[in-house]
């Protein structure tokens, strides 16, 4: 045979076998692409969450970027309608829904089961401010904790990790997944009664030492922490609750101060970091808020910042937000076009309606918008992945039989009561 002839006989058969070896590759992508797919399906997490996101219709991929309150101690029919036929993907617990621990637990289950009868099956974020002090959304029979002032005053990491992590055992009892804290925020401006003793205090430093480990602690318990209120609430006595706060300093003393904190929680990857609905018009030459603000979510905090956690915002129904949007709805537009991958409304069914019915036309009208929900549905879908699928996870279904065997916790009272005492200072 000649060598032309050899030589065209190998190109032929190694054509053959790129082509076999393509045919494969593509049905075994087709397979996978047209199988049954689930949260639980053993595939590796940033190709489940892939999969997961290319088989949400436009609605499963806008709720999966919600979470949603209920008034009442019971879970609303129109809340676990969301959960139900929208596939909701968040639900937080707030002060008025914890008439009693129990109460608490069975809301949890009954949310978690409804989110597992979904075609997905991807579990809810079940969040609360339990921040210690007097941010104590579930009360009830949850341990009384001094607060991170208190923390501060003592000057112990240790006591900021076990606070974190006793706090983080009772939540994980009630099936409650996530906690908006710490509270980093420097108490900058002695006026400020909205974070005042809610702040480990005025110093940058210490205050990051603190927040590290009270998040640690929350991580040891299986919870996730959420440092807030970024990019810092503490320098103004303004409350965004009611209105817009607008803190008038440079991008300098930010960084030197406010961020200082936040800065050390994002090295050590802190997996969610809360938006404030707070003005810096030194900055960025207007009113609007970090919360809305894509150079403070995607520019500061992404890109310079190196920030690679969930982005939550504070709850919209704040006046801090609505003010400069004009409405919740377009409030949450912003909010989402900001670069927020999780958006809050703690209560009004109507207006949670009406922002649904606003994003969810835009995301068919706007392909940019839509695109953009899509990537915050994958990196909630993501990190859902890493949490629900690590050994420390907070179980869907707590035992509420044992509920009152773990709160308050049996070790977190000792403790707590010898914190406070070594919280004593003298002026």
């Amino acid at each position: 045979m000649s060598l032309l002839k050899k030589s065209l006989l190998s190109l032929l058969l190694l054509s053959s076998f790129f082509l076999i070896a393509s045919t494969i590759s593509i049905n075994q992508e087709t397979q996978i692409i047209t199988e049954e797919i689930t949260f639980w399906s053993e595939i590796e997490h940033e190709k489940l969450a892939e999969l997961l996101v290319i088989r949400m219709t436009d609605e499963e991929l806008l709720a999966q970027i919600f979470m949603f309150g209920w008034a009442g101690s019971e879970p609303s029919p129109l809340l676990l309608s969301w959960i139900r036929e929208r596939a909701l993907g968040s639900v937080k617990v707030f002060g008025w829904n914890t008439d009693n621990i129990e109460s608490v637990a069975r809301a949890v289950t009954q949310t978690q089961e409804l989110s597992q009868k979904n075609r997905l099956k991807i579990p809810l974020f079940v969040a609360t401010d339990q921040e210690g002090g007097w941010i104590r959304h579930i009360k009830g029979d949850t341990s009384d904790t001094p607060g991170n002032l208190a923390i501060g005053a003592g000057g112990l990491p240790i006591d900021a990790y076990l606070s974190g992590y006793y706090i983080s055992r009772e939540l994980r009892a009630l099936g409650i997944n996530m906690n908006f804290a710490p509270t980093i925020d420097l108490y900058t401006n002695k006026d400020s009664s909205v974070i005042g003793p809610r702040s480990f205090g005025e110093d940058a430093q210490h205050s990051a030492i603190l927040g590290q480990a009270f998040c640690q602690g929350s991580i040891d318990a299986g919870i996730i922490p959420t440092a807030k209120h970024y990019p810092g609430h503490g320098d103004t006595s303004d409350d965004s609750h009611g209105y817009l706060p607008k803190i008038n300093i440079s991008k300098e003393v930010l960084l030197e101060r406010e961020l200082v904190p936040f800065k050390l929680l994002i090295s050590n990857k802190v997996p969610a970091i809360m938006s404030g609905h707070l003005s810096f018009p030194e900055i960025t030459k207007s009113n609007e808020p970090a919360s809305l603000s894509p150079y403070f979510l995607n520019k500061l905090l992404r890109e310079e910042l190196g920030y690679t956690g969930l982005i939550i915002t504070d709850d919209m129904m704040m006046n801090g937000a609505t003010t400069y949007a004009g409405s919740l709805s377009r409030a949450f537009q912003l909010a989402i076009e900001a670069g927020n991958d999780i958006i809050i409304s703690s209560t009004c069914p109507q207006l949670n309606e009406a922002l649904w019915t606003h994003n969810l036309k835009r995301m068919k009208e706007n392909a940019t918008f839509n695109a953009i929900v899509k990537k915050a549905a994958k990196k909630v879908v993501y990190e859902k992945l890493v949490y629900f699928k690590s050994d420390n996870a907070v179980p869907l279904y707590p035992d509420i039989e044992k509920i009152k065997q773990n709160i308050p916790d049996p070790d977190g009272q000792a403790f707590f009561l010898d914190q406070a005492c070594r919280s004593i200072t003298l002026r």
